[in-house]
C-alpha cells in the first residue's frame, strides 16, 4: 500500500466547495431574492394596456385602452411585516449556512488532530519506548546471568517489551485508520481540502 504521511500544518481547509455549504449559499440567494421581491412591493406598479379586436363588419372594430396603478397603501401594516419576515428568513438561512460550515470545519480539524495524536504516539512508541524496553530486557537478562536479578524481573521486562511491541502495532493501526478517515473525508465530500505540497 502507498505510504501516506500528512503534515497537519500543511493542510489548507476551505469548505466553499462542500455540497452542504453550496446548498446553503443557494438557499441564501433565494431568501435574498424573496426579500428583494418583498421590498419591491413598496413601489407603485404601473401598467398600460392596448387591445384591438376585429369584429364582424356589422359591429365595427374594437379598440380598448387601459391603465392601472397599484398603489402600496398602508405600508406599515401590509408591506413592512412581509419585508421584516423575509429579512429574518434571509438572516436565519445565512446563520444556518455559517453553522454548517463551522461544523464541517470542526469535524475536519478533529480528524486532523486525531491523525496527529495517533502519529505522534506511534512515532514515540517506535523510536523511544521500544528501544528503552529492549535495553531494559537486555540488562535484566545480563543481571540474571550474573546472579543479580531473579526470573520475575526478566519476565516483567520481557512482558513490558511485548506490550510495547503490541502497542506499536496498535498505534500504527490507529495512525493508518486516522489517515484513511481523513482522506476519505477529502474524497467523499470536501473536494477543496488538500495538502499544500
Amino acid at each position: 500500500p502507498p505510504v501516506i504521511d500528512l503534515e497537519p500544518e500543511d493542510v489548507d481547509v476551505d469548505l466553499s466547495g462542500l455540497p452542504t455549504v453550496r446548498a446553503y449559499d443557494a438557499f441564501e440567494r433565494r431568501a435574498e431574492a424573496e426579500l428583494d421581491l418583498a421590498r419591491a412591493g413598496r413601489r407603485p406598479d404601473w401598467a398600460f394596456e392596448v387591445n384591438y379586436a376585429r369584429r364582424d363588419p356589422m359591429f365595427g372594430d374594437l379598440v380598448s385602452l387601459g391603465a392601472s396603478v397599484r398603489l402600496p397603501l398602508f405600508q406599515d401594516t401590509r408591506q413592512a411585516p412581509i419585508i421584516a419576515a423575509r429579512g429574518a428568513a434571509a438572516r436565519r438561512v445565512g446563520a444556518e449556512g455559517e453553522a454548517a460550515e463551522r461544523e464541517w470545519a470542526a469535524k475536519l480539524l478533529t480528524d486532523i488532530a486525531e491523525y496527529e495524536a495517533a502519529r505522534t504516539q506511534w512515532i514515540r512508541a517506535r523510536d523511544v519506548v521500544l528501544p528503552n524496553l529492549r535495553t531494559r530486557a537486555d540488562l535484566e537478562t545480563a543481571s540474571y546471568a550474573a546472579d543479580r536479578a531473579g526470573i520475575l524481573e526478566i519476565l516483567d521486562a520481557f512482558t513490558a517489551l511485548a506490550a510495547a511491541a503490541t502497542s506499536i502495532v496498535y498505534g500504527r493501526f490507529m495512525h493508518r485508520k486516522a489517515t484513511s478517515m481523513f482522506f476519505s473525508a477529502l474524497i467523499s465530500g470536501v473536494p477543496s481540502v488538500s495538502p499544500l505540497r
